[in-house]
């Protein structure tokens, strides 16, 4: 019978399990609404990380060498909120992340995808949804996760799951650079489409 043949990607239980128990979520700040009154966005008892609609949550990042590592219960991002990753990030997490409508992700979406790195241990009910208009750039491993990009929603990076879905306006931008990063280094491309990259034209003013 025809059809997609299913690889067997390396698993990511031991490392999200690691991170539950060290990790920087102590320094997740509040979120900041378009008011300036500051809220909570951080629940460190369950690990979930929620943005209301129109706050700001800027996510505080590391090195290359030593990035700052965040685990995530969960997450959700309200429309037209916004996501800052301010250096290099790696979350880790085990649940649902629902980041849709406007948010904004990754310095707007125009960062360098090696800045943001998201390792799920998720099962095919594990949902990873970015949709409406959200801008993403970095890597999604979720091996045996549902992923899902709709509406305007574009990716820059990579993106591995148990399942993918792509609909609407959403495309994927693989980066050749991400080839000696994290467990993507497993995968050889065999076809591409080369397209600018926003972080590269935005400092060339292309």
């Amino acid at each position: 019978e025809g059809g997609m043949t299913k690889i067997d990607l390396p698993p990511v239980n031991t490392l999200v399990d690691a991170a539950k128990l060290e990790n920087d979520n102590a320094d997740i700040p509040q979120a900041v609404k378009s008011n300036g009154q500051l809220v909570d966005a951080f629940n460190p008892s369950t690990g979930e990380l929620n943005v209301v609609s129109g706050a700001t949550l800027t996510l505080p990042g590391g090195t290359q060498d030593n990035p700052k590592v965040y685990y995530l219960s969960s997450s959700n991002l309200g429309g037209n909120s916004n996501l800052i990753v301010d250096g290099h990030v790696v979350i880790f997490t085990d649940g649902n992340l629902d980041w849709n409508g406007g948010t904004v992700v990754n310095n707007g979406g125009s960062g360098p995808p090696e800045r943001l790195m998201i390792y799920s241990s998720g099962t095919l009910d594990t949902d990873i949804t970015i949709n409406g208009g959200a801008g993403y750039a970095g890597v999604i491993y979720a091996p045996d996760a549902h992923i899902t990009l709709t509406g305007g929603g574009d990716i820059y990076g990579a993106a591995v799951g148990g399942k993918v879905d792509v609909s609407g306006n959403g495309e994927f931008h693989y980066d050749e650079a991400l080839g000696d990063v994290g467990l993507i280094a497993f995968f050889e491309v065999n076809e591409w489409n080369e397209k600018p990259r926003p972080w590269e034209t935005a400092s060339t003013g292309q």
